[in-house]
């Protein structure tokens, strides 16, 4: 991404550790990064700022639901992800595997 923009991440969840490392690895990675412990405080953020994907905690329920079709009106693609191996979102090296390919979609 040397020669493109930066790739903003927007990263959303309460998991402290998992939020960390992702948070690490992505501006070694050259990203802007933002890390929120809500989806409140992320369509805050997303609504007010350039934010090109949105990785957030994996959880199941109406609140998630809503999230996501708010991104999805805001035209901001997201990917869930978990501290976990999870079959559902893969593992962590995975999800940022997800990520570095978005990115490219995205600056080409």
């Amino acid at each position: 991404m040397s020669n493109h923009e930066a790739l903003s991440v927007l990263i959303v969840g309460s998991a402290a550790l998992s939020a960390s490392l992702l948070r690490t690895c992505l501006l070694e990675a050259g990203c802007y990064v933002h890390v929120v412990g809500s989806m409140s405080a992320a369509l805050m953020i997303a609504d007010r700022r350039k934010v090109d994907v949105v990785l957030l905690e994996y959880s199941e329920g109406h609140a998630t639901r809503s999230f996501c079709a708010a991104l999805a009106e805001l035209d901001i693609p997201h990917i869930f992800t978990t501290g976990l191996d999870d079959p559902h979102a893969g593992s962590p090296s995975d999800q940022l595997s997800k990520v570095a390919s978005l990115a490219e979609l995205r600056i080409s």
